[in-house]
C-alpha cells in the first residue's frame, strides 16, 4: 500500500503525545508526510458597549 500524507487528530488530553509518536512512526514507515489537526471546544467572546 502507498500512503502520501496521513492525517492525525489529535485531542486536547494527555494521550496526544502518545497519538503523535505512533502517527510519526507511521508516517516514517511509509515515507509520507504527517499532518497533524488538533481542535478544542472554544467559547465565544462577547463585547457589550457601553
Amino acid at each position: 500500500m502507498i500512503y502520501n500524507t496521513i492525517l492525525v487528530h489529535l485531542g486536547i488530553h494527555d494521550g496526544a503525545a502518545r497519538q503523535l509518536k505512533f502517527a510519526r512512526e507511521l508516517a516514517f514507515r511509509f515515507d509520507a508526510n504527517l499532518i497533524g489537526f488538533a481542535a478544542g471546544d472554544v467559547h465565544p467572546i462577547t463585547c457589550w458597549e457601553a
